[in-house]
Order: structure tokens, then sequence, then C-alpha cells
């Protein structure tokens, strides 16, 4: 009974947690990948920015 009760424990906890899917994270995603990415990674991730070595 107890490993039911904690399997159905962690799958509640996994299925309701809203931040995996909140708009706002992916806003603040792009912000740090511009400050902090962009330059070497490039617009489209393909390591093509302007400080990227060549």
């Amino acid at each position: 009974m107890k490993k039911i009760l904690a399997i159905f424990t962690v799958l509640t906890v996994l299925s309701v947690n809203p931040a995996l899917s909140a708009p706002r994270n992916a806003e603040n995603g792009k912000k740090v990948y511009a400050k902090r990415c962009l330059m070497c990674h490039g617009e489209e991730g393909d390591g093509a920015g302007p400080g990227a070595e060549r």
C-alpha cells in the first residue's frame, strides 16, 4: 500500500507542475539567451554569432 501511495504522489506532483509550461519562463529564457549566449551561439543557436571563433 505504501508503494502505491508513493507512486501516486510522485505522478501527481509531476503532472501538476505549472512551472514546466509557464510562458513567463520562455520569455525569461529568451532574455538570458540574448544576454549570455547570443554573441557566440547566434540567433539560431548554430554557433555563427558575431563573437564566435572562426
